[in-house]
């Protein structure tokens, strides 16, 4: 039977080849030991980390993101596979990167990224960024049951010991530079098109969602068209309407569509100030 490795024998490796700060987490668990201060204790110095491990012998490893790191995080409990199945079938894919399995099932993929990039929750059903202020778990790290999941051992499903990191498709990097140099050109000339060609992709994103993920898809798209609603750029029965007409193609029922979109406008609207729904 093959020797598997420390977890302070990784913690080195990951912050000795890739240059990735690391930090111990409590044993079983995706948080901080108490009196530490996690991520911003995360270090690539070999002797700082082998004496932050020495400190807890049986911690988790903590990978801080940014500074050329970024990991895509799939949660498949709550839609992320069908979220990445959505966007294969639109002709955006990730392409080959190294991939870990999560203790409780889901995936992180690993990308290089060379500008500031923050952390993003819920950029689509199940999806999350880790990025700059951000960290994940790292291989072979364990973590207990809880209400999250059966919890288990992260493992590396595509090593990237053995696979490079690939720079972030140009897609995603698009989706996630920030909203104001990205929507500027748009915001700026007034003009409905661009809104209705948003609302016709967050419509898209509906009717093709995959089955099991269909209300969560709604939810996203509902809170997501919130924000043209807040900027004037279209009306919120135009909306409604064109959500509703999306839902009923992906076959949800008339009552569940009705509370799931006045649930996602109403947590937009909450989010970015108030305004007339």
């Amino acid at each position: 039977m093959a020797h598997s490795p420390s977890l302070e024998t990784e913690a080195l490796r990951y912050s000795g080849e890739f240059g990735w700060p690391v930090f111990p987490l409590a044993e079983g668990s995706k948080i901080p030991p108490a009196g530490t201060r996690g991520f911003l204790d995360a270090v690539t110095d070999p002797h700082a980390v082998a004496s932050a491990f020495s400190r807890f012998p049986r911690a988790n490893i903590g990978i801080a993101t940014g500074n050329g790191l970024l990991v895509f995080d799939i949660d498949g409990r709550n839609g992320g596979f069908e979220s990445i199945a959505s966007l294969k079938a639109e002709g955006r894919p990730f392409g080959h990167c190294p991939v870990a399995r999560t203790g409780n099932g889901g995936r992180h993929l690993y990308f290089a990224i060379h500008e500031p990039i923050k952390c993003r929750t819920g950029i689509w059903p199940g999806l999350d960024i880790k990025a700059d202020g951000g960290y994940v778990v790292g291989p072979p790290s364990r973590i207990g049951a809880s209400k999250s999941g059966t919890g288990g051992s992260y493992a590396w499903l595509i090593d990237p010991f053995r696979t490079p990191l690939p720079p972030i498709p140009d897609w995603l990097l698009t989706e996630l530079r920030p909203k104001a140099i990205a929507a500027k050109p748009i915001d700026s000339s007034g003009s409905p098109f661009s809104a209705v060609r948003r609302l016709d992709g967050l419509a898209r994103f509906v009717a093709g969602a995959a089955s099991g993920s269909r209300n969560a898809a709604l939810n996203w798209a509902s809170f997501k068209a919130a924000e043209l609603i807040r900027q004037n750029q279209i009306g919120t029965s135009e909306v409604v309407g064109t959500l509703r007409t999306a839902a009923l193609n992906a076959g949800l029922d008339i009552r569940e569509i009705t509370a799931t979109i006045e649930s996602g406008l109403h947590a937009g609207i909450e989010k970015g100030g108030s305004a007339n729904v």
